[in-house]
C-alpha cells in the first residue's frame, strides 16, 4: 500500500503531518499535542472536531506547577488525544502545547511528546494504516525514579451533528447483574439526547442543546459508533471481560461529543510505560450495512424508530 506523508501548515493549528493513501486522510499536530486532528476518507469530511476559535481553553492556579506563564492554558483542540485517568487538576490537564517529534519506521509513524514538567511521564502514539483502518498504540511513559499508578485515556472528540451508539452488555451473569452505567452530577435525565433503543445505547450530538452530559458503561463488545452525515466511525479496543468497569465513557456539549475509552489501572515502573491499543474504521452507511459489526435486523430497528433520516 502506498503511504505518503508531508508537513504542511494546517488551517490555524500550524505545523502538521499528513499522512494519506488512496483511501484515507489523517493530520497530525507537530506544533503541540500530539493530537491526530483528522481523519477523513479521501474527498471527504473530517469525521473529528476542530476547535479553530480555542472556544474550549482554561487555566487554573494548579498550572504553575508546571512552571508556565499565567497566560498558559489546556486547549481542547478537537481530534484525537491521550490523557491519563483518573481525571484531576492539574494532571490531566497538563498544557500540551510545545513542538513534538516523530519518526518513521515500516511505516508505522510515532509522535513523542517532551517529557511532562512535574509528572515526569511522556505520552506517545504511534499509528499504522491498513486500508482505510488505523491501527493505534497509545504509550505512557514514566521518568520518575518510583513507580506510578495510572491508567489511560484515549479520547476522540467528534464533529457537531451525529449520534454515537454502544452495544447494552449481553453476558449473562445471573444472578449478578451485567450492566453498570453511571452518570454526572451535571446531567439533565429529562436530556431526551440520552436513550435506550433495543440493545443499544444512543448519545446524540445537538448544538442546540447548552447543558452538558455525560454517561459511562462497562462496553462489553469493545466497540463505539459515531453516525454522522453519510459515515460510521468505528473505534474499537481490547477488553478484560472478566472485569465489570466502566470502560467507557461518552460526553457532549453543544459543541461536540466525544467517545472515551479507559484502559485499565496500573503501576508502572521507573523507565518503562503501559500501551492501549485502538483501532478505527471509517465506513459510509452503506459500506457499513454489509459488515458484521451488529445485529443488522435490530440496528436497522433502532435506526428506523429515530433515526430514519440516515438509511
Amino acid at each position: 500500500m502506498n503511504i505518503k506523508y508531508c508537513e504542511i501548515n494546517y488551517k490555524n493549528f500550524g505545523n502538521c503531518l499528513k499522512i494519506n493513501n488512496d483511501f484515507i486522510e489523517l493530520i497530525v499536530s507537530l506544533d503541540f499535542g500530539p493530537r491526530i486532528l483528522s481523519y477523513k476518507l479521501i474527498d471527504s469530511e473530517n469525521v473529528f472536531y476542530e476547535d479553530t476559535e480555542r472556544k474550549l481553553a482554561f487555566n487554573t492556579d494548579n498550572f504553575y506547577k508546571y512552571n508556565v506563564d499565567k497566560d498558559e492554558k489546556w486547549i481542547l483542540y478537537g481530534g484525537h488525544r491521550l490523557w491519563i485517568a483518573p481525571q484531576s487538576d492539574p494532571h490531566t490537564y497538563y498544557p500540551d502545547n510545545i513542538k513534538i517529534s516523530y519518526k518513521v519506521n515500516n511505516n508505522i509513524f510515532s509522535f513523542i511528546e517532551p517529557i511532562e514538567t512535574y509528572l515526569n511521564i511522556q505520552k506517545v502514539i504511534e499509528l499504522e494504516i491498513i486500508g482505510s483502518q488505523v491501527k493505534l498504540n497509545h504509550k505512557i511513559y514514566n521518568h520518575n525514579a518510583f513507580e506510578i499508578k495510572l491508567a489511560p485515556w484515549t479520547i476522540s472528540v467528534m464533529k457537531t451533528g451525529g449520534f454515537s451508539l454502544v452495544s447494552l452488555p449481553k453476558k449473562n451473569t445471573t444472578p449478578l447483574e451485567n450492566t453498570v452505567i453511571k452518570f454526572w452530577p451535571y446531567n439533565n435525565f429529562n436530556d431526551n439526547r440520552f436513550k435506550f433503543i433495543n440493545d443499544f445505547v444512543i448519545l446524540e450530538q445537538n448544538h442546540e442543546i447548552t447543558n452538558d452530559f455525560k454517561y459511562s458503561i462497562n462496553n462489553e463488545s469493545g466497540q463505539a459508533f459515531y453516525f454522522i452525515d453519510n459515515f460510521v466511525f468505528l473505534k474499537q479496543c481490547e477488553i478484560n471481560e472478566n472485569n465489570l468497569v466502566t470502560n467507557y465513557e461518552s460526553y457532549t456539549n453543544k459543541d461536540f461529543l466525544e467517545m472515551e475509552f479507559v484502559g485499565e489501572t496500573n503501576y508502572i515502573q521507573p523507565d518503562s510505560y503501559i500501551s492501549f491499543q485502538e483501532t478505527w474504521n471509517l465506513f459510509t452507511i452503506k459500506d457499513f450495512l454489509k459488515q458484521n459489526f451488529v445485529d443488522i435486523k435490530k440496528f436497522k430497528e433502532t435506526l428506523k424508530s429515530s433515526f430514519s433520516f440516515i438509511l
